[in-house]
């Protein structure tokens, strides 16, 4: 893997971030692939150890062992009646610090601003692979 990177021309640099991105695309298919079938065994022992008619709620392996274990989540079911919550007792606690990327654009686009949140302007690399063309013998 280069890290040289000054050492290769421009030219060459773009070919190896299409081949490095390629290779990446690749691994990232796999690693799908891996994650599906991690996803459909901890669905299925899920489903066995819940199911297990002696109460037992783990499963011991050579390497290792899984439990079944409870946890909850929080889902805001009404908004309005959140949002209520959060403004009638000041609970600033229960919130994230998180910023909608696009609703801030949207603001900007029609030129309002937005109190507290800073512009950033950044440059980034697009890129485009070139079309193959179907090899049909010629």
């Amino acid at each position: 893997m280069p890290t040289n990177f000054e050492q290769y021309s421009t030219r060459d640099q773009a070919q190896m971030l299409f081949n490095l991105r390629e290779q990446a695309s690749e691994l990232r298919r796999k690693l799908s692939e891996i994650e599906n079938a991690v996803a459909g065994f901890q669905q299925s022992l899920l489903t066995r150890l819940e199911q297990n008619d002696d109460g037992q709620r783990f499963v011991r392996c050579a390497a290792g062992t899984v439990t079944a274990v409870w946890k909850s989540q929080s889902v805001v079911e009404n908004l309005a009646q959140f949002q209520a919550h959060i403004i009638a007792t000041g609970e600033l606690d229960l919130l994230q610090n998180r910023v909608s990327e696009e609703a801030v654009r949207q603001r900007w686009d029609v030129g309002n601003s937005v109190p507290g949140i800073a512009r950033r302007d950044f440059m980034r690399l697009s890129l485009s692979t070139t079309k193959k063309e179907p090899s049909n013998g010629k």
